[in-house]
């Protein structure tokens, strides 16, 4: 469960509050940060359109942002990130 206002400094993963799509973190070792993955719907944050995303775009970020991350994070030498 997330907090009610997520973000990357609050919690590891979430919903953007400012456009529609996700964020995750993961913790690096190289410099004691938190490295944050982050996937949106350009057209949807450009265009205005509050209507937010589909089921199908929703299903389709959900399932991108774990892949992007991890390939990412793994080579930073990160380990695998929280996403939601």
């Amino acid at each position: 469960m997330f907090p009610p206002d997520p973000t990357p400094a609050r919690a590891a993963a979430g919903q953007l509050l400012n456009a529609p799509g996700y964020w995750g973190t993961a913790a690096c070792p190289t410099d004691g940060e938190r490295a944050v993955f982050s996937v949106r719907s350009e057209e949807e944050a450009n265009s205005g359109d509050e209507r937010g995303l589909t089921e199908t775009e929703r299903q389709y970020v959900k399932t991108a942002l774990p892949i992007f991350a991890e390939r990412l994070a793994k080579g930073y030498g990160c380990p695998e990130p929280t996403t939601p």
